[in-house]
């Protein structure tokens, strides 16, 4: 089976899933803590990074979208040590067609310490507060209710959510971030969140947030005494010298699918 064919199997398991097996696929085993955890947080392995750090610095005609999959379709009878759900990010466009999986975190940083290590909201982007409560409303969302997160009822459709599009100003603004001097990214993550679906807008709960997380480099004391207009926000520096932006400004499809 070609990398293609094991995503694209992956997304169509995401469609096929029974409602009420849905809550199925968001539950993994700690195996260090030796307990059943709700996924959270998804990891672009590491191995990946680099690839999807030379794609999004050269793919300028392309857009970033994260596309909803799993590997069952939520009939296991056991929770598996990795919850089934996995979202994938998306690169494509007329220069650049790259698929980046992601792999289930139990403890990311952003969880651990939010009020420490994360930046405030660059251009595109959103603030941490605004990015913590989006993942604490999903975390404490009812296993009852999670399959109407991904269900629309409205503008008289009732289908199930394929992916997440971010506009071409989201994507290039992610770009700028990623290429900026003295800046090194060091992990991608997407969160799982929850908010009220608004009929116009985002007529879906669920809502995944995008974390760029960032180690200081060499040169950011000098970009930030020389060109502190461009780096487009303000930072909340922890001991490490990390810190992270968050990106949510993202379209659900259904409805707004590319046309091509």
């Amino acid at each position: 089976m070609t990398r293609e064919q094991f995503l694209n199997d992956q997304f169509e398991k995401w469609q096929k899933c029974l409602p009420e097996r849905l809550v199925n696929l968001f539950y993994g085993y700690n195996t260090i803590n030796k307990q059943t955890e709700k996924a959270v947080s998804y990891k672009i392995k590491d191995t990946d990074l680099p690839i999807f750090i030379e794609a999004i610095e050269n793919c300028t005609e392309s857009r970033l979208s994260i596309r909803l999959g799993c590997d069952s379709e939520g009939n296991q009878s056991a929770i598996s040590d990795m919850p089934s759900f996995s979202p994938t990010l998306q690169l494509s466009g007329t220069d650049c067609d790259n698929y980046f999986s992601t792999q289930w975190d139990s403890n990311p940083p952003f969880l651990q310490q939010p009020s420490q290590g994360s930046g405030n909201s660059a251009l595109g982007g959103i603030p941490v507060s605004g990015a913590y409560l989006f993942v604490y409303s999903w975390m404490k969302l009812p296993d009852n209710q999670l399959a109407g997160a991904f269900q629309a009822l409205a503008n008289s459709f009732n289908v199930r959510v394929k992916s997440y599009i971010y506009d071409q100003f989201t994507t290039d603004a992610i770009r700028m971030k990623v290429k900026e001097p003295g800046m090194d990214l060091t992990s991608v993550y997407v969160h799982l969140g929850y908010a009220e679906g608004n009929p116009v807008f985002n007529p879906f709960g669920f809502r995944p947030v995008l974390e760029l997380h960032f180690e200081e480099g060499i040169s950011f004391e000098l970009s930030r005494n020389i060109l502190p207009a461009a780096r487009g926000a303000s930072l909340v520096r922890n001991t490490l010298s990390s810190f992270s932006y968050f990106y949510d400004f993202s379209s659900p499809c259904p409805p707004n699918c590319p046309t091509s």
